[in-house]
């Protein structure tokens, strides 16, 4: 996750009105996406979705 924190600081210094906590879900969710489409890292993404409450976590990308 400290990739996406470096990037998010460099989105910030381009686009000064960019909030913090906005930057960070805006390249969480496209590096998360990026995992997901290639199926790279489903077992650890299962166990986070479990962990934030989902009960039946499963993938929907095809």
């Amino acid at each position: 996750m400290f990739a996406l924190k470096a990037i998010e600081h460099v989105m910030g210094s381009f686009h000064e009105d960019l909030v913090h906590g906005a930057g960070l879900i805006m390249t969480a969710h496209a590096y998360y996406d990026f995992f997901a489409e290639r199926k790279a890292a489903e077992e650890p993404m299962i166990k986070m979705a479990r962990a934030m409450g989902v009960e039946h976590p499963a993938s929907s990308v095809r």
